[in-house]
């Protein structure tokens, strides 16, 4: 795997890691789980016709500004609304949202009905029931 797998043996501008044995593109292609698959995923959804308006066009919305932990907002766009929430901290947060009907993206594994508490990390873009 030449220089872990992101060129075909031109001299990098960044050093690679010592870590490239498992850090690499193959085994990021290969897990569906990997930050590579995620961000295939976000270009995927950005891209969708029944969204791409919405995410390039659409205003954005600030929504409770004052938490410190969770980012989130909204775009809208002729009446259609996609709402993104983030925690931005290393701990679980507390943070309730009960009208989640539709999950566009996610990146972890659990099922979402209502929520209660973001994982460290968590992102989620929905529509609103």
């Amino acid at each position: 795997n030449i220089n872990a797998g992101f060129n075909d043996g031109a001299k990098p501008w960044l050093k690679i890691n010592d870590n490239y044995k498992d850090i690499n593109v193959l085994n990021e292609l290969n897990d569906s789980n990997s930050i590579l698959s995620y961000y295939k995923e976000l270009i995927k959804l950005r891209k969708n016709p029944l969204y791409k308006d919405i995410f390039v066009y659409g205003k954005f919305i600030p929504l409770n500004k004052d938490n410190k932990e969770v980012f989130e907002y909204k775009r809208v766009l002729n009446n259609k609304e996609i709402y993104i929430v983030c925690n931005m901290t290393d701990k679980i947060v507390d943070y309730n949202i009960n009208d989640i009907k539709n999950i566009l993206l996610k990146n972890y594994n659990k099922k979402y009905g209502s929520i209660n508490k973001l994982e460290p990390y968590e992102a989620i873009v929905y529509e609103k029931a």
